[in-house]
């Protein structure tokens, strides 16, 4: 996993950067929820929002950078992208799936949007759908 996203780590700085300009240095809450529903993820607008927030690492002066509360840094907004990714194949065939071949496979769709695509990736398919595949190719025109 930590090679997966270190060997992205300038394409993902490439997404954060995507959404900010000289004073903005940040994403926020619309700009995930919008990511999200571009990729047409399966997750929840509500779901989108709780994951947002546990993104966040802890204010230390809330009354200071009230705006800190309402936005994701570099690190945080890849975290929220592995949060995401785990929430979007929960309650699906993929569920049992081992984390770091779900990024692998939802990274291409997540970075799709800024046109841009992964640097290192695995490549590995996922176990349900070579199982399915080994299924289909032990059919035989008789069968039907």
């Amino acid at each position: 996993m930590t090679e997966l996203l270190n060997g992205n780590q300038v394409i993902l700085q490439a997404a954060f950067d995507y959404f900010n300009h000289e004073k903005k240095a940040f994403v926020i809450l619309e700009e995930c929820v919008a990511l999200a529903r571009q990729c047409q993820l399966d997750v929840a607008d509500e779901m989108l929002g709780i994951i947002f927030a546990e993104s966040l690492m802890t204010v230390v002066d809330p009354m200071r950078n009230k705006e800190k509360m309402y936005s994701l840094s570099y690190s945080e907004f890849v975290y929220f992208l592995c949060r995401i990714t785990y929430e979007h194949y929960q309650d699906t065939i993929y569920e049992g799936e081992e984390y770091y071949i779900k990024l692998d496979n939802l990274l291409i769709f997540l970075l799709e949007p800024f046109d841009l695509a992964p640097a290192f990736g695995y490549k590995i398919k996922f176990t349900v759908d070579e199982q399915r595949l080994n299924r289909l190719g032990n059919l035989h025109l008789d069968d039907f």
